[in-house]
């Protein structure tokens, strides 16, 4: 299960994958924070219907879970996660915030892989 859709492998280890990382890693503390829920989504942008949010949302906590299972010394050792973000916290409108973010950095990423090679 790849809820993103990114390339195969391992997200962690894919080229210039550190924006994604981040803007996950920030959204993570908004919530700790509880800004998150003050985040609305870009009325300008790709709108989403509430059961692909929430669908979109669990399968990414669930990755989540399994690629720190699978990958403890990455996410561990040399990121400090030991916990997945359980991004399903999220509530209302910072929910779809949350997935155009991500979306919107994976449209970036993938132009940014064609763009290397050409």
């Amino acid at each position: 299960m790849r809820p993103l859709g990114f390339p195969r492998g391992d997200p962690a280890r894919l080229p210039d994958m550190e924006p994604i990382i981040q803007l996950m890693d920030n959204w993570f503390w908004a919530i700790e924070d509880g800004s998150a829920q003050r985040r609305v989504p870009d009325v300008n942008g790709e709108r989403y219907p509430e059961w692909r949010v929430n669908s979109f949302i669990r399968d990414l906590d669930y990755y989540c879970s399994y690629q720190i299972s699978a990958s403890p010394h990455y996410f561990t050792t040399e990121r400090g996660i030991d916990v997945p973000p359980e991004f399903d916290r999220l509530q209302g409108a910072a929910r779809e915030a949350f997935m155009q973010a991500l979306k919107l950095a994976k449209k970036r990423y993938m132009e940014s892989l064609k763009n290397e090679e050409a």
